[in-house]
């Protein structure tokens, strides 16, 4: 059976190689670069030039997913981790009815409502759940839970709220309750929660899992991945059009794309979860100009896509999409009443931020059973291809699309820079925006509801964010300024793991795992202008991007292990007869020096903190977990630590220290 895909963009057309990266102090129409020109950020400093603006308050990283639509159907909640607020806003009547001003700092996220009608946000930075009443906006409670609490779901028939740490732990705490009923550990780096009768869907940030907990005894019954697939990058024929002196791939440099970084994961209409996520480049990635991507592809190394879990009587299945046509940073994905359509959110990618998709369209996914070939696209182009035609023609229909649902009317929101998007019980689109903070319901024309006059522009957040003409964004590869859990292989250097970027990177320099870029400037001029294909950028614009970079703070995860055994760990890691402060000093933990531990050539000393969420280990990732980095010659020799006469038991005390890093 044919189906058919409709996906509805931007109608003005954003020309990003010739606006987002132009001679500083040039005026651009329509960069990204730029503040918007009719809001001067109260809390933003510019410079000489109107293309250099930093705020005073430098905002987070994005992370998506803030904005819900409450059971009532006419009211929204938005959080704003920019401004650390929390907004009611009568949908209706078109304004805000309470803002709730939080600590500074608490970074707040996603929030779910609960039987009784009560609101729970989960504060990122912080570790608390916060919990209020948006008819009268007054909060009830604030409870501290774990460090990093990411995705929340209600539980309606246990009467239980579902929190997803960051460190691990799966929280079930009801609504009122002072402290959790239970709280399980799971894997590292949990992100959200869907709910489905006697299930839990729990998925992971960076690798992209999918986890099927029981509801009732919180233990882990499957694990799902989203499939590998054909990449959309090389099958638009990209090395043979822009370096053909390069040699193709051979047949062990795969064809594919596997998946990482699960931006969002919500409920479809079948009660099953829906994950839009990224997908990386498993072949050679050439070290030549444009190398990541270009101006011709609909996808760069990096690519975004949908997948589906199905779970029924037969068991478990996964299907995928092909690769989402200049989908940059897809952070967030709201399903349609009824289930018909998708709305989604690519952060990095100008006017083309809000794009819709058919759901009929998950009937045309690749599958477990056939892993490695290409998803079915009826063409030859390997992305899902907006349409031409974003709108209805005014003769056909002037108040619902062909599948019933309201007409967007308007695909960007004044300004830009959507950060989130949720459907109402009547089906109108209703999108939040980082700055300028306003809601606006793409399909009414109506003016944008302003959530708040404090600007948060910051050329370094735009500069991390924004797509590059070839479809790849510095977050891409650094969602929220950490890794993305892959190794990547490089022509000219071999196969390297993406570094973290948390808890500040200036006093690192030089930079990369061989140490062969020294500041700053030099990382943008080979990997940015370069190999992303960036175009220049000021001296000033990098300033002000390493000084952004330099803010993303690390997430400082909770002791949730043997302390006692952390302690004689810590007396190991700092002796001098196993030595491993003597690279691993100060307050990143390196030394920044370069050295050759047995690893086959030299590396510069990478920093430790958060280690345990950055497996796999070593700038190969040949090390899955931290215990394999001390056996089968991965790690290195004695000129590693001296580790090789350390017995299991002190092993074990060690890796429970390096794991509270």
């Amino acid at each position: 059976m044919k189906t058919a895909i409709r996906m509805f963009v931007g109608s003005s057309v954003l020309s990003l190689p010739l606006l987002l990266f132009g001679c500083e102090g040039e005026s651009k129409p329509g960069s990204s670069l730029a503040p918007p020109p009719d809001l001067t950020p109260p809390d933003s400093t510019p410079t000489e030039t109107p293309s250099i603006v930093r705020s005073k308050t430098l905002p987070p990283a994005i992370s998506g997913g803030t904005l819900a639509v409450l059971k009532d159907g006419k009211t929204a909640v938005a959080a704003d981790p920019d401004r650390d607020q929390i907004y009611v806003v009568d949908l209706v009547a078109k304004k805000v009815t309470h803002t709730l001003v939080l600590s500074t700092g608490d970074e707040p996220g996603r929030h779910v409502q609960d039987a009784s009608g009560v609101v729970h946000v989960a504060l990122r930075k912080s570790g608390a759940l916060l919990s209020f009443d948006p008819i009268t906006g007054k909060v009830l409670s604030r409870r501290q839970l774990c460090s990093a609490p990411r995705g929340l779901a209600f539980d309606s028939a246990r009467n239980l709220l579902h929190v997803a740490c960051a460190d691990g732990q799966l929280v079930s705490i009801e609504p009122n309750a002072a402290a959790p009923l239970r709280s399980v550990r799971l894997d590292r780096d949990l992100r959200d929660v869907v709910v489905k009768g006697d299930l839990l869907f729990v998925s992971t940030f960076r690798q992209a899992n999918v986890l099927t907990i029981d509801a009732g005894t919180g233990g882990l019954m499957n694990r799902s991945v989203p499939i590998k697939t054909q990449a959309a990058f090389l099958s638009n024929g990209f090395f043979g059009k822009i370096n053909p002196g390069q040699p193709s791939n051979s047949a062990s440099q795969l064809n594919t794309a596997s998946p990482a970084v699960a931006w969002r994961m919500v409920a479809g209409a079948d009660g099953n979860p829906v994950v839009i996520h990224q997908r990386g480049f498993d072949g050679m990635v050439q070290a030549v100009p444009n190398g990541y991507g270009n101006a011709q592809s609909c996808s760069g190394v990096v690519e975004s896509a949908i997948s589906a879990l199905s779970v029924d009587g037969s068991g478990t299945r996964m299907r995928s999409t092909r690769a989402l046509d200049h989908t940059v940073l897809p952070v967030d994905i709201a399903i349609a009443p009824g289930g018909r359509q998708a709305a989604f959110v690519a952060a990095g990618q100008g006017e083309r931020t809000v794009q819709f998709m058919a759901l009929n369209a998950m009937d045309n996914m690749a599958t477990e059973s056939q892993p490695n070939s290409p998803v079915p696209n009826g063409g030859s182009n390997p992305c899902m291809v907006a349409s031409p035609t974003p709108l209805p023609e005014p003769e056909t229909s002037t108040d619902s699309a062909p599948d019933g649902l309201p007409v967007p009317i308007e695909f960007r929101p004044a300004n830009g820079e959507v950060i989130a998007v949720a459907y109402d019980l009547k089906g109108n689109v209703v999108v939040q925006s980082r700055n300028p903070a306003n809601i606006q319901i793409l399909t009414q024309r109506a003016a944008p509801i302003v959530l708040s006059t404090q600007g948060r522009y910051d050329i370094g957040l735009t500069l991390f964010h924004a797509s590059t003409p070839g479809q790849i964004a510095c977050a891409s590869c650094h969602p929220e300024g950490g890794e993305d859990s892959r190794t990547w292989a490089f022509s000219d250097v071999g196969v390297r793991r993406t570094q973290s970027l948390r808890g500040g990177i200036a006093e690192t320099a030089p930079f990369h795992w061989d140490g062969q870029l020294a500041d700053m400037s030099s990382l943008m001029a080979d990997v940015f202008q370069q190999r992303m294909g960036g175009g220049p950028v000021s001296e000033k614009q990098v300033g002000a991007l390493s000084s952004w970079i330099d803010s993303i703070p690390r997430l400082g995860l909770s002791s949730i292990g043997d302390n006692v055994a952390a302690d004689r760990g810590k007396v190991l890691f700092y002796s001098a007869a196993v030595g491993c402060s003597t690279c691993h000093a100060g307050s990143k933990l390196t030394n920044n020096k370069i050295a050759d531990v047995g690893t086959g050539r030299s590396f510069q000393t990478p920093q430790l903190m958060d280690l345990a969420l950055h497996a796999p280990y070593m700038h190969n990732g040949c090390a899955k977990t931290l215990r394999d980095r001390f056996g089968g010659g991965c790690g290195g020799d004695d000129r590693h630590g001296v580790t090789s006469k350390l017995s299991p038991d002190e092993v074990d005390d060690l890796v429970v220290f390096l794991e509270t890093l």
